[in-house]
């Protein structure tokens, strides 16, 4: 008789069960083979922890492999830190600041100036400032912020819209000339760019 036990007591006998190996179900069995040395006769007795034992090894192992695919899972994420892929840079902005891209709309962008708007004032009653992250658009609401990709190059820049405007067929956002500095677009005047209404996070979540 050989009997083979884990960290317990085999004297613990109301925690074991001593049963031939001949009765053994396959799923006991499935288990027995990673932990204990199998007896090489049918007729030799094996002690094997209790079904208790059993059901707490097969769920802490069901754990263990959900862990093992996270882990797995988290490892395909791109990484902000590591990668220059534009897009996914970009990405990864979005998402550390809270944002989402709620559309998206492709067109000409141009810039204008407080020279070339004459002035100061905007359509939201908020001044013109040549520096600012700010843009005119024809349709958005007062405030919302969208991102502006150079499709030439593939800078971007969110900006908030404050004005109204261009009125250029064609065009479908007018930027400030330090936003169009940054976009790599002020010798050109005019460029193709990808426009992406942007909403919080938390917002969307509300709204749904």
């Amino acid at each position: 008789m050989i009997e083979t036990t884990s960290s317990r007591n085999i004297s613990e006998a109301e925690d074991l069960i001593v049963i031939p190996c001949d009765q053994i179900t396959e799923r006991f069995i499935a288990l027995l083979i990673k932990l204990f040395t199998l007896p090489a006769s049918e007729n030799d007795i094996i002690a094997v922890p209790s079904l208790t034992d059993i059901e707490r090894m097969e769920k802490h192992t069901r754990n263990l492999k959900t862990a093992m695919l996270a882990l797995a899972i988290l490892a395909t994420v791109p990484s902000c830190a590591s990668n220059s892929d534009p897009s996914t840079v970009a990405f990864c902005e979005l998402r550390e600041a809270g944002y989402q891209v709620k559309s998206t709309q492709e067109g000409k962008a141009s810039w204008y100036s407080i020279k070339t708007n004459y002035g100061t004032q905007t359509a939201s009653g908020q001044r013109l400032c040549n520096n600012a992250a700010t843009a005119a658009h024809k349709t958005l609401p007062m405030g919302t912020k969208v991102r502006v990709t150079n499709l030439a190059n593939e800078k971007s820049e969110i900006v908030t819209i404050n004005d109204r405007g261009p009125y250029t067929k064609g065009r479908v956002i007018d930027v400030t000339i330090g936003t169009a500095e940054k976009l790599g677009f002020v010798q050109r005047g005019v460029v193709s760019v990808k426009v992406e209404v942007l909403s919080k996070v938390d917002d969307t979540k509300q709204s749904e």
